[in-house]
């Protein structure tokens, strides 16, 4: 029975592991699903495990029958400190968000206090997450890198919409300043 919980602890701990893992960067309705009825598996399996094997050590004083329990309590630890990292890079204090909204997909940009940035691209069902460093010169927000066809330039601008709300907007800027029209973000969060 002993190898029968080791064996479920890590056919579903790895996947647990894996998934969390990789939920830093992309996530998809599928994989959220997945990724939730194995958590609700593997805690099952857990306490299964803890019960028999604190039974069995007590029954046999042997260290070895608390094996799979401290498998399975580490893959918990890790599985928990993963995202306690996203987490914490997540909810970092805002000093500007902006986002674009295209019908079925969107791009948002969330430019922490500390200097650091976490891009959503998303479409219907799916978010990919990009991370970053930012610089501010006057005006001008520099990013450190380009995103292909969704961000172009590492130049931004916060400037103010000459429309009826007058609302703040986040432009995109060529390498001279230029304001380029391809895109522009709708800045939701402002805290300067």
């Amino acid at each position: 029975m002993k190898s029968i919980r080791l064996l479920l602890i890590c056919l579903i701990g790895i996947p647990l592991v894996h998934y969390t893992i990789k939920f830093q960067y992309e996530q998809f309705v599928d994989d959220a699903l997945i990724w939730f009825f194995l958590l609700i598996a593997g805690t099952i399996v857990l306490i299964w495990t803890l019960i028999a094997d604190i039974r069995n050590y007590r029954f046999t004083r042997e260290i070895g029958a608390l094996f799979p329990a401290l498998l399975g309590i580490a893959f918990l630890i890790t599985i928990l400190a993963i995202e306690y990292r996203v987490q914490a890079r997540f909810n970092k204090a805002t000093w500007v968000r902006a986002d674009y909204d295209g019908d079925i997909n969107g791009v948002s940009i969330d430019f922490k206090i500390d200097g650091s940035y976490v891009l959503n691209n998303h479409v219907i069902g799916s978010s990919n997450y990009s991370y970053g460093n930012y610089t501010i010169d006057g005006n001008r927000i520099t990013l450190d890198k380009t995103f292909g066809r969704i961000i172009t330039t590492p130049y931004f601008e916060i400037r103010q919409r000459s429309d009826r709300h007058g609302s703040k907007w986040l432009y995109l800027l060529s390498d001279d300043g230029a304001v380029l029209d391809s895109v522009s973000f709708k800045v939701t969060i402002d805290n300067r």
